[in-house]
């Protein structure tokens, strides 16, 4: 009897339909997780970015990434990339397109900080 533990745990974790579910769990972390990294990097490193932007930018940000899981046979370790890098450019080009409001406050970007 005892003997089983230790053959059960190195034999590790049965897969199922749809793989290892560590796998599964890191392709949806890069999803969103990617989306949420790319608005901190909007928001640290420009100063035109603004809310309608960045809304804009993680939600096509996690769309694309689901598209790209699920037509495309890219590995799942890239999905945080490719989140990222999405939200960034399309929450800054959106960010272009519409004012700045009002009500933001100055000071919290990279080069703000770096000035003082």
């Amino acid at each position: 009897m005892l003997n089983l533990f230790p053959t059960a745990t190195i034999k590790g974790p049965k897969p199922g339909p749809n793989g290892l579910m560590i796998d599964l769990f890191q392709k949806l972390l890069g999803m969103i997780g990617g989306s949420l990294a790319g608005v901190f990097v909007l928001a640290i490193f420009s100063q035109r970015a603004n809310a309608i932007g960045v809304i804009i930018g993680t939600i096509s940000g996690t769309a694309i990434t689901f598209r790209i899981s699920r037509y495309t046979d890219v590995n799942g370790y890239l999905y945080g990339a490719i989140s990222v890098l999405s939200c960034v450019l399309i929450g800054y080009v959106f960010s272009l397109l519409f004012p700045k409001g009002t009500g933001q406050p100055d000071g919290f970007t990279f080069k703000s900080i770096v000035k003082k």
